[in-house]
């Protein structure tokens, strides 16, 4: 039943709901917090569903490291979309739907921006170069916060 609601709301581009998300998150990162941590991907995308994240991981004394934010310029990323659409046969990467997706994402997600730069932990990628690049500007940030662990 989540996952269907979710299903909807992506495919009209929009995001899923706060509640929605926040429950759905819940599990999916105190477990794997235990055995050394996780990352996510797409979450949170509006400020209310990071606070909700950040009560879920101070009740259950989970640290956020990081947040990691691939910057595009919004004229690329509707090249990117459209050529993935194109692709792949996506049924939400058409132009309407990835036209309405950055202008939820610019009126709903991108007051993240300024929520971790408070928290003073964002960390900002150049999301324009190559994949290999990208991967390895991301791994030497947070190898810098949280050093890898050595095996026992």
């Amino acid at each position: 039943m989540l996952g269907r609601a979710a299903a909807d709301a992506i495919g009209r581009g929009d995001l899923v709901p706060d509640d929605l998300v926040t429950d759905m998150m819940r599990e999916e990162v105190v477990t794997p917090n235990a055995d050394g941590g996780f990352v996510l991907d797409g979450f949170p995308r509006t400020v209310r569903q990071a606070e909700a994240a950040y009560e879920v991981a101070r009740r259950n004394g989970i640290t956020f490291h990081a947040v990691v934010l691939l910057e595009v310029p919004p004229d690329e990323l509707l090249d990117r979309l459209t050529r993935r659409g194109r692709i792949t046969g996506r049924a939400d990467d058409t132009s309407a739907t990835i036209y309405h997706r950055v202008e939820v994402y610019l009126n709903q997600t991108s007051p993240l921006i300024d929520y971790y730069e408070g928290r003073d932990i964002l960390v900002r990628i150049d999301a324009t170069r190559s994949i290999d690049e990208v991967t390895a500007s991301i791994n030497a940030h947070l190898d810098r916060l949280v050093p890898p662990r050595t095996p026992s």
